[in-house]
């Protein structure tokens, strides 16, 4: 199921952010909303996240975040996190 949220970050949201901003700014932007989305998992004690640092969590957000906005770009829009790296 957690994998379902991604159409929402870099097929809705995404696009959007770029029509107002560079794509380092709006990979910063997503990024940062990306790692405060999975705040409540820090405190479910279930949860891969639980007793990992959040400050690395997030540093790895905005990380991942700009590696996925160069991938879309570079697939013209086409390419999402599941499609470019989880099917080749």
């Amino acid at each position: 199921m957690g994998g379902l949220e991604e159409p929402g970050w870099r097929g809705f949201a995404l696009p959007r952010l770029l029509t107002r901003h560079t794509p380092f700014a709006s990979s910063i932007v997503l990024g940062a909303a990306w790692a405060l989305w999975h705040v409540p998992l820090f405190f479910a004690p279930a949860a891969s996240q639980s007793g990992f640092p959040f400050v690395w969590y997030f540093v790895n957000a905005l990380a991942l975040s700009i590696v996925f906005t160069w991938l879309y770009l570079k697939s013209g829009g086409t390419c999402s996190w599941r499609s470019c790296c989880t099917r080749g």
